[in-house]
């Protein structure tokens, strides 16, 4: 793996991930970072390890280095795939979005709402709040099959306060990539199975589950309760997970729907009795 080390500000960026090397021929490795231009040296590392002795270690023959520059792409264009792995895995971009979510050295980002509206960033040189504006350049990456932003840099808040726009989904559509990040909602889903030993718990509407995760918030759910659940969409551990963010995002899910109809109410002013008038029962 990689990094650069900015001399005059003491500060590393992020390390690229590992590239595993098995072999006694010579093998190219390309590996993308990205850096600010605050300081006028700077260092790459290589970092190396579980090395082979019967492989003479890990010999570098040579390192080449060429500079690019990041291309400003969507959360949508970065999310959209006809597989599992984002278009732009491995390259440096430049986008933005709303902090939707987030959890000590990572958030998430959306744009709208809706499938391929949200995006998990792996930062934990910044630290946003729920509802942020937020700008930076980062390198896609595949962390286990969950698209993901890294090597962040030139982070910029641009405000705060921001509504986030939650999408409702059903329980099937919780298997799809492309809610993945996504801030959703599932509504009226009954807990069938108590939380395992990784507080993890799960919902169903009789056909389908859904898995509901604690890497923000831990719940405590009722086996047999129904529930209106919020949270990220997520994926880890090769299952497809609500996260949700604080108790709010976890109620129980109430059956009254209200509506407005035409009606009069009389006599005004009132002392004791009113008469409600409706064209429609209710």
């Amino acid at each position: 793996r990689s990094c650069i080390y900015k001399g005059a500000t003491g500060r590393y960026t992020a390390y690229s991930s590992y590239a595993v090397i098995n072999s006694t021929t010579w093998t190219k490795v390309t590996q993308t970072l990205i850096s600010d231009t605050t300081s006028a040296t700077s260092e790459f590392v290589l970092s190396v390890r579980n090395t082979n002795a019967s492989n003479d270690h890990l010999q570098v023959d040579s390192f080449y280095v060429s500079i690019g520059t990041s291309t400003s792409v969507s959360i949508h264009d970065i999310q959209y795939t006809t597989s599992d792995a984002s278009p732009y895995y491995g390259q440096p971009v430049s986008t933005g979005g709303i902090v939707s979510a987030v959890k000590s050295g990572a958030y998430w980002i959306q744009s709208g709402s809706g499938p391929w509206s949200g995006v998990y960033v792996y930062d934990s040189g910044n630290s946003p709040t729920v509802g942020d504006s937020v700008t930076f350049s980062a390198v896609v990456d595949e962390y286990y099959n969950l698209t993901e932003l890294k090597s962040v840099s030139s982070y910029v808040k641009v405000s705060s306060g921001h509504s986030v726009q939650v999408t409702n989904i059903t329980i099937p559509d919780g298997a799809l990539e492309s809610y993945e990040g996504v801030l959703c909602k599932v509504t009226n889903v009954e807990c069938t199975i108590m939380p395992d030993s990784y507080n993890e718990w799960v919902v169903g509407d009789g056909m389908d589950a859904l898995k509901v995760g604690d890497l923000i918030y831990t719940s405590v759910p009722v086996l047999g309760t129904h529930y209106d659940i919020t949270g990220v969409m997520d994926y880890n551990h090769s299952e497809r997970k609500i996260q949700p963010r604080s108790a709010a995002d976890v109620t129980i899910y109430n059956a009254i729907d209200e509506t407005e109809i035409s009606s009069s109410v009389y006599p005004n002013p009132a002392s004791d009795f009113v008469t409600v008038s409706a064209g429609t029962e209710g």
